[in-house]
């Protein structure tokens, strides 16, 4: 990442911008990679062609982390995946979810989708996001800090709950066969303060926000981390497996009171908040700040890193499939119904063992796609800046697409699993030009960017 600078040098760096921001919303990286004509250890600027997305990227804009650009319009694609999964899957929380049948090879299917993604993707947005804000409240200082994110996190939250969500329970709600009341069910919506809970998937936001206002008020309290090492510290194996034991324990212990996929205080349509998972997300976002105000992403080789993640797979997988399925093939074969739920939640062997196998999934996957991208991704040519400039946009406003995308094929003949897939192809270009369009009226570029 960035070396020791001089003072000057690291103001310039000091350009860099936290998770959202007028220029640099969930679909923009921070400033603060090397100076023109300088190459850093982690973030190289090649210039040299590489193939992507079938295009030829271009050398990035200078002082641009392209590849952390780039690592977040792929994470947020698997949202908009995520939530297709659970439309066809039924797995899950979402606004409408189509009542078809399907074999048990399908059902395998999105069910280790949903799990192999859900223990990582989340997280990984979380340490990118807290890697990105000592920058920011470095060079912003702790009061604008704050009311820049209250502003820039603010107002999406907003949008949301006030148009998109009311909008697209409106569509759910011809979906289910009636015509809903929209006038009394907004101002029921208003006066019950429903609205506080129907962030949708823009909790992270909301998540978001609370954990910068802490460490901007830690930082006010006491004050900055002391100077970044000269050298970079070499990361070790010990390290990341006692990070992946501490997430794990924290996990199994928050979902003794709270399972894994519950709603958090009210089971509303749009509350998609599920505080069982928060452990690795509040982990990581802190870990996220660590490795930027210490400089250790400095230590972690290409090789380290990929051999982390190609284990993780190797192992990861396999050992999956002897937790939730082999236990529901145990339990059916012995007359019985499979308790899935143990691996969600409660003081029981399962559910230490999903949160363990969780937790090193998190860990392994993240730092394999960080030094993947890093060293293969890190250049932004045409099409990855379009993607980068949309992808936030993508964010806020893709539920509706999905639903009324769903509700509009839901009277095809075809298998669960092939309409996930052929929606997937069409939905997810679709919402990157439907955010295109949306950012050309400028107050809506200037906060949805």
């Amino acid at each position: 990442m960035i070396t020791e600078r001089t003072a000057c040098a690291r103001k310039r760096a000091g350009s860099a911008i936290s998770f959202i921001h007028a220029k640099n919303s969930l679909g923009r990286a921070p400033s603060g990679g090397p100076a023109p004509g300088q190459v850093g250890m982690r973030h190289r600027d090649r210039g040299s062609d590489m193939d992507a997305q079938g295009a030829v990227m271009e050398k990035t804009r200078p002082g641009r982390l392209a590849y952390l650009d780039n690592l977040r319009w792929f994470i947020i694609i698997l949202v908009v995946l995520m939530h297709l999964n659970v439309t066809y899957g039924g797995n899950g929380l979402w606004y409408y979810k189509e009542e078809a049948g399907y074999g048990p090879l399908s059902g395998l299917l999105f069910g280790l989708y949903g799990s192999l993604t859900q223990a990582w993707f989340m997280g990984l947005l979380f340490f990118i996001s807290g890697y990105l804000v000592p920058d920011s409240l470095e060079r912003k200082g702790v009061q604008p800090f704050i009311r820049g994110r209250l502003v820039r996190l603010g107002i999406p939250m907003l949008a949301y709950v006030a148009v998109i969500h009311p909008l697209t329970i409106w569509i759910a709600g011809f979906a289910a066969g009636g015509e809903p009341d929209m006038a009394a069910w907004y101002g029921h919506y208003v006066v019950s303060l429903d609205f506080l809970s129907s962030l949708g998937p823009l909790w992270f936001l909301m998540v978001l926000l609370i954990l910068s206002v802490a460490y901007a008020l830690w930082w006010a309290f006491f004050g900055q981390p002391a100077p970044r090492a000269q050298t970079p510290v070499k990361v070790r194996h010990l390290w990341l497996a006692g990070l992946a034991m501490v997430i794990a324990i924290a996990a199994f212990l928050l979902r003794v009171v709270e399972p894994a996929g519950a709603q958090f205080i009210k089971p509303l349509p749009g509350n998609f908040m599920q505080v069982g998972f928060f452990a690795s997300y509040v982990v990581l976002f802190v870990v996220g700040i660590l490795c930027r105000t210490h400089d250790l992403l400095d230590g972690i080789g290409y090789r380290f890193g990929m051999r982390w993640f190609w284990w993780t797979l190797i192992l990861g997988i396999p050992i999956w499939f002897l937790g939730i399925p082999a236990s529901a093939i145990a339990a059916e074969a012995r007359g019985g119904v499979p308790d899935i739920g143990a691996f969600f939640g409660g003081f029981r062997w399962q559910s230490a063992f999903y949160a363990t196998w969780e937790a090193f999934f998190c860990v392994g996957i993240s730092l394999g796609l960080i030094v993947l991208f890093r060293e293969k991704f890190n250049a932004e040519g045409r099409l990855a800046r379009f993607l980068s400039q949309n992808y936030f946009g993508v964010y806020v406003i893709h539920p509706p697409i999905i639903v009324v995308g769903a509700i509009l094929v839901r009277g095809v003949e075809a298998p669960a699993l092939l309409k996930m897939y052929v929606m997937a192809v069409l939905l997810v270009p679709l919402a990157f030009l439907v955010s295109h369009g949306l950012r050309q009226v400028p107050v809506i570029r200037r906060y949805f960017s």
